[in-house]
């Protein structure tokens, strides 16, 4: 049989105290991944922004936080898409973003979160190259609007290779190929 207890109740112990300090969000410590991390235009970038708290616990965006994420280039800003959506970042310790660049050149991706930056300086300047030459928007530096090729003999024009978005190609083993693809249509 139990003993009664005579009105001693038991003194809960204390919940161990959180160091708020621990909690807040660190820059520092956040990492940026690369999914899809390509260099040539047309094709999607894709990574993902970690975010980590002070002491190294994945840190939760709350209503109060505010991410920014900009890509530009040449001081213009291209369209970007983050997962989730702006509105629906609440509660989520991760960001993946994507964007598809469309002309050649650098590129400089700003990633923070209420003023402090993500991801450090080497990862934020990416150079993209021009695509594969394409025959619809390649030139020949010819003022006449017909361009006869003889099976024999030798002819000279200037060949100006563009990618699909109009992108100049430095010369490259490409454009032999462009020649025969013109050519042979």
């Amino acid at each position: 049989m139990r003993r009664a207890s005579h009105g001693h109740a038991s003194i809960p112990k204390p919940l161990p105290v959180r160091n708020t300090q621990d909690l807040k969000f660190s820059g520092e410590k956040s990492t940026l991944i690369w999914k899809q991390n390509t260099t040539e235009v047309g094709c999607t970038t894709v990574f993902e922004v970690r975010l980590f708290c002070t002491n190294g616990q994945p840190y939760h965006i709350t209503a109060t936080d505010t991410f920014r994420c900009e890509v530009l280039i040449d001081q213009t800003a291209i369209p970007i898409v983050t997962e989730p959506a702006k509105g629906g970042m609440v509660g989520h310790d991760k960001i993946v973003v994507s964007f598809n660049p469309t002309l050649a050149g650098k590129y400089r991706i700003i990633i923070d979160m209420n003023g402090h930056s993500i991801g450090g300086e080497n990862c934020r300047l990416k150079d993209y190259k021009p695509g594969l030459p394409d025959p619809s928007k390649t030139l020949f530096n010819d003022q006449s609007e017909m361009f006869i090729v003889q099976k024999y003999g030798n002819q000279t024009t200037k060949l100006i290779p563009k990618d699909r978005y109009g992108n100049l190609i430095p010369s490259s083993d490409d454009i032999t190929m462009l020649i025969k693809k013109i050519v042979l249509k």
